[in-house]
């Protein structure tokens, strides 16, 4: 979200990006959130009347989101620039204006510019999209007034449906009318007052969020505090949690009649760890009272000196009423931005371009584990997708479906991807978190290391020997002929293993004239020859550079699938070369000879043992030889 525009400038807008495309969408969504926030709705708010008629500018056809940014326009009607030019020449109490100043050496001093309250049209628009992408969902964002001043709603009298009933947006008849009184006693004294605004957010799935830098809790904080007049921001029981005992501010949870876990007190808020439980997140943000008030303040003036001053012009007495909807659609924003990744674009073209070229290069110490689950079940969906043999996806694109699902190949490597996820998931239940933890670590890991692409979640050095075992074949067997994966390749790997199938078959029925079969055609000798040859040579070299590197004393495990990640290009290992750790503690020459494993995984093993082939160079200097001596310049 890019909010733009300036209090007294053309307008004010904002451009979405991120959103997916085919929600239906149209100004009316929008229009009915903006109608909350407008000015002019009673006498507690600021006499500027605009309309805040948005305009959908591109990112929607034909009622629908395309996918592409959607830019979003609120022009302005009302705008009395001279009601602020005397405040040009001083700072006002409560006011951006010295902080503007002091960063950027001028100021908009026109309302505020860009730290006026007319800002949070942007959010309200851009939150209203996210609101309606929630409830495609069944998620629920609401926002009410908590507390006007001192007085506060009371707990036996809350009725949600009242919040319509007054200017206010109080759930509890008998405070707002308190809170008009209060207020009223404000504007008399030309003085202004601030106030409490409550979120809940319900029907957010359990394991939103990171346990340390993306905490659904701490992205929620930043949006909210990034309201302009936000000073204060706490979730569940907030500051009141450090007033009670861990017996008294603790959630016993309970079994639900359905079976799942629930909680029997929500004091946390919602939030656990960083991360949602499954129950209400319920939100606090404390507003501070609007800092233009016509009582005289003092104050400084660009001359330095002190002086009294009385602010003129259009302005709230109170914020809160019309700040209810910002908190409600920043909520709904950073919880739709949390479940669809929240990447930016630098991360998004990195991972992406190293997902699709199964280089693996994380721009990140902790490779993937710091993005959301979303985006790491959409990383392995695509780090298989680029598995495949291309072919299949040329038949695709040439209407040949039939073809391209028939691919034998195809079947192998998603039936080899499944059934170890699904070993590893059994076999390192105990490790992870939750179910759905257990099955996107095994599945992510799977795919990242059978592509060659060498992303990682989690330490899998944690897991079970097993594990670690079904990692190791995975090195190995790579991903399909034709695919930007590397390894040894499906097709290899099935094609020898039916070619041992035929010759313990060749015992049996020595008479018999078995064949073997790959997508549907019978495999020729030269093709099988080749293959035996490739894997000899593959053997050999490996064994090789497992025992040059055994040089340096590191155990089996580590040197073993040092050089089994190096060869076969997939990135991390097990052991000291782990995911969280390097290959820096490796000695200069078995840097060497894992560097020369990478160019024979990567470029095939022939090209390269031809360069050191004698034969060769013999035979090329002779042909050199010869063309020079047939040359007429010789």
């Amino acid at each position: 979200m890019t909010t733009w525009g300036e209090s007294h400038g053309a307008g004010v807008g904002v451009v979405v990006d991120g959103c997916p495309a085919g929600l239906a969408l149209c100004e009316e969504d929008v229009q009915r959130y903006l109608d909350r926030r407008k000015p002019g709705q009673s006498r507690f708010t600021t006499k500027r009347s605009e309309s805040d008629t948005v305009e959908i500018l591109s990112g929607v056809f034909e009622g629908r989101t395309t996918g592409t940014p959607i830019s979003m326009l609120v022009r302005n009607q009302d705008q009395h620039s001279k009601d602020y030019s005397e405040i040009a020449s001083y700072y006002r109490p409560g006011h951006a204006d010295y902080t503007f100043d002091e960063k950027y050496g001028f100021r908009d001093y026109r309302g505020g510019g860009r730290s006026s309250g007319r800002e949070t049209i942007g959010r309200v628009a851009a939150g209203a999209i996210a609101a309606k992408l929630l409830e495609s969902l069944n998620i629920q964002v609401k926002a009410y007034t908590k507390a006007i001043g001192p007085v506060e709603v009371a707990p036996d009298r809350f009725d949600l449906a009242e919040c319509e009933k007054n200017k206010l947006y109080m759930p509890d008849a008998a405070a707002a009318a308190e809170a008009e009184q209060y207020l009223e006693r404000k504007m008399a004294e030309k003085d202004s007052a601030g106030g409490i605004v409550e979120c809940v957010i319900a029907g957010l799935p359990a394991g939103l969020g990171e346990p340390v830098f993306d905490k659904f809790n701490a992205n929620l904080a930043k949006a909210i505090c990034s309201i302009g007049a936000v000073k204060g921001f706490e979730i569940g029981e907030g500051f009141h949690a450090a007033q009670m005992a861990g017996s008294e501010n603790n959630d016993a949870f309970v079994m639900e009649a359905d079976g799942s876990v629930g909680k029997a007190t929500n004091h946390a808020g919602g939030i656990l760890g960083g991360m949602t439980d499954g129950s209400k997140v319920v939100f606090r943000a404390a507003f501070k009272p609007t800092p233009s008030i016509a009582a005289e303040q003092r104050t400084v003036n660009k001359s330095g000196e002190e002086i009294g001053i009385s602010i003129k012009g259009r302005h709230d007495p109170i914020i809160v009423p019309r700040a209810v909807v910002v908190v409600e659609t920043m909520a709904a924003f950073a919880a739709a931005d949390m479940l669809l990744g929240g990447m930016t674009l630098y991360e998004a073209l990195c991972t992406s371009f190293g997902t699709a070229g199964t280089g693996g290069f994380g721009i990140y110490g902790d490779s993937i584990a710091g993005f959301s689950p979303f985006l790491q079940w959409a990383i392995t969906i695509f780090m298989i997708a680029f598995g495949v043999n291309f072919n299949v996806y040329f038949l695709l694109y040439m209407r040949r479906p039939k073809d391209a699902l028939h691919c034998e190949e195809m079947h192998w490597y998603l039936g080899i991807v499944v059934a170890a996820a699904l070993m590893i998931c059994a076999n390192a239940y105990d490790v992870a978190m939750t179910l759905e933890s257990n099955l996107r670590q095994s599945f992510f890991q799977v795919a990242s290391i059978i592509t060659t692409t060498g992303f990682a979640t989690t330490d899998f050095n944690l897991w079970p020997g097993f594990s670690h075992g079904i990692l190791v074949v995975l090195m190995f067997v790579g991903a399909c002929a034709g695919s930007t994966g590397g390894g040894l390749k499906v097709s290899r790997i099935v094609i020898g293993f039916k070619s041992v199938l035929a010759y313990l078959g060749a015992f049996l029925h020595p008479r018999a004239v078995r064949k073997v079969k790959f997508e549907d055609k019978d495999v020729d000798g030269e093709t099988m020859r080749a293959i035996s040859v490739y894997f000899t040579a593959a053997i050999g070299l490996f064994t090789i550079s497992v025992l040059l590197v055994a040089l340096d004393g590191f155990d089996l495990v580590t040197t073993f699938s040092a050089v089994a990640a190096t060869f076969n290009n997939i990135g991390p290992g097990l052991g000291v070369a782990g995911p969280t750790s390097n290959f820096a503690a490796f000695s200069d020459f078995s840097k060497v000879v894992m560097t020369m494993d990478m160019l024979l995984g990567r470029l095939e093993i022939f090209p390269i043992l031809m360069l050191f082939y004698p034969p060769l160079w013999k035979e090329s200097i002779g042909e050199a030889r010869i063309r020079r001596n047939r040359s007429p310049f010789h």
